[in-house]
């Protein structure tokens, strides 16, 4: 009997592949970042010893170690076992200090496979019969906590992603099963999506941090640009066109109306946007299976694919963007073609949606410690250099483990330019050129997400670049915003830290004290 995990998470799309004339074409992000003293250009070359280009052998390369331990990768994106069986059951004794435990109960008993289904744009977990054990994958199928027992029938959230539209929605990215708060030493690049999975379990108002792609994407419009005084006009028509019988199209451009309204800091906009958008969710869902010839050599592998969801239902148009040659490709691309959802809302009126399924094969009974975890990050990324789902991944295995790996800034980098609408990526990026005394192009990056969000992190950021570009008022408002947003139960470092902050700000922006006229006594 072969057993083993199938866990699946979606909501995510590539933008078009603009300007990118290389596997690895830099963005203005990606540049000014690679440009600070601290981290030089030279890290390029570093990033790019780590990639394997198509065509080119899969061969032991910087980084490697570990994996080249555990046993050659005879394809692309399957890592047979090996050694790494071994290995990783002595890495719970070995490595138990910072060790994530992962896994699910004991083996199957009886035919089949245990999974993992993940339903739905907003990665919410599914309860699915043909496939037995099931419980909530975290972080792109990726565990990340201790696996409940059981999941009740029904949904439990996780996060999602916007592409080109920003929604107002909150989704935390570690899953709400295992959204506590975090202990420090932590990166500023954690503690931004904890937040996020914190002010998810407790119901929070939406964020805006994740992102999904509504409309088609072949031909992206810029995002509307509305002032102040006009957003209420706007706002108001807008909301016509919705309460009416508009076609999809109208729809949406009356939608992408309202998150510009709400941009120019229209509250009202967004409080509708967030409560007219509903998430797909499964009527049929994808039975996926774990490929017999994976689970015969105990490998772990990962399968991701593009598709979208039409206004009726039917998912259509995939592509597989990672392990197109793996075995069982075809068979899981036909069954996720054959799943049925209900569509995007807008206000009730059903539109397209583009979407992602990653799934990640994992031999039951098995699991990877920290380090292991990080060394197959880092595969998929040489592995598939265009893969905006790889680079996520490992930008934030690298913010939670190993945030001080000269791969980090450019993970966070690479991430912001191939996903420009992801809100985590353009915070964290714009947080890294504020360390660096970019101030500008800091603002520009994180700007879009501040009108919606109600993470501190979010708001310490654009507080911080517009104090480096001396607008103290904006500034003031910002942080002083971000401190009231920490919860009671946040470390209390972190929440001392923001006020320490606050007070440093006002001080540098305190008018100069009035010089009298009068002559001091002599």
């Amino acid at each position: 009997m072969l057993d083993g995990r199938v866990q699946v998470a979606q909501g995510q799309r590539p933008p078009p592949e603009r300007g990118m004339s290389r596997p690895l074409g830099l963005g203005a992000s990606e540049r000014h970042l690679l440009g600070q003293r601290r981290h030089p250009a030279a890290r390029l070359r570093l990033l790019r010893a780590h990639i394997v280009q198509p065509g080119q052998a899969h061969r032991a390369g910087p980084g490697l170690d570990a994996l080249g331990r555990f046993g050659e990768v005879r394809r692309p994106g399957g890592v047979p076992l090996g050694e790494l069986v071994r290995s990783a059951r002595r890495g719970q004794d070995e490595h138990q200090e910072g060790q994530r435990p992962h896994g699910v109960p004991g083996p199957a008993r009886g035919r089949g496979v245990r999974g993992v289904f993940q339903a739905d744009s907003s990665r919410c977990a599914f309860r699915k019969e043909p496939i037995s054990g099931y419980a909530a994958s975290r972080r792109h199928g990726l565990f990340t906590g201790p696996i409940p027992t059981a999941l009740p029938r029904g949904l439990e959230c996780g996060p999602m992603r916007w592409s080109w539209l920003f929604l107002s929605l909150l989704l935390g990215f570690t899953g709400c099963a295992h959204s506590g708060v975090p202990t420090l030493p932590a990166s500023h690049g954690h503690l931004m999506f904890a937040m996020e999975a914190f002010q998810s379990k407790k119901g929070l108002p939406a964020s805006g941090m994740w992102d999904v792609a509504i409309g088609g994407e072949e031909a992206p419009r810029p995002p509307l640009e509305l002032e102040p005084a006009q957003a209420p006009l706007v706002f108001e028509e807008a909301v016509r066109t919705l309460r009416g019988t508009p076609g999809e199209d109208a729809a949406l451009s009356a939608f992408r109306n309202i998150v510009a309204a709400c941009d120019a800091g229209l509250a009202e906009a967004c409080g509708f946007a967030s409560k007219a958008f509903t998430r797909p969710e499964p009527v049929s869902p994808a039975a996926l299976t774990y490929p017999e010839a994976l689970l015969r050599e105990g490998a772990f592998a990962f399968m991701v694919f593009q598709c979208r969801i039409g206004a009726d239902g039917q998912v259509r148009d995939c592509k597989v963007v990672e392990g197109a040659r793996l075995p069982g490709v075809e068979q899981n691309l036909a069954a996720i073609q054959a799943a049925r959802y209900r569509p995007v809302t807008l206000s009730g009126h059903p539109v397209s949606v583009d979407y992602t399924f990653n799934v990640r094969f994992v031999p039951q009974g098995i699991t990877l410690n920290r380090h292991q975890e990080l060394e197959w990050a880092r595969l998929r990324v040489r592995q598939n250099p265009e893969s905006r789902s790889a680079w996520l991944n490992l930008a934030l295995e690298l913010a939670k483990h190993a945030p001080e790996d000269p791969l980090y800034l450019q993970a966070v980098a690479r991430t912001h330019f191939l996903s420009p609408r992801s809100g985590w990526a353009a915070s964290e990026a714009a947080w890294q050129l504020v360390q660096s005394g970019q101030y500008a192009p800091a603002l520009g990056a994180v700007r879009p997400f501040v009108r919606r969000s109600h993470n501190p992190y979010v708001l310490e950021t654009a507080a911080a670049a517009r104090f480096g570009l001396k607008q103290c008022t904006a500034a003031l408002a910002e942080q002083q915003k971000a401190v009231e947003l920490l919860p009671a139960e946040w470390p209390a470092p972190e929440r001392e830290r923001f006020q320490r902050k606050l007070q440093d700000y006002q001080s540098a922006c305190a008018p100069p004290k009035s010089v009298s006229a009068a002559t001091d006594p002599r």
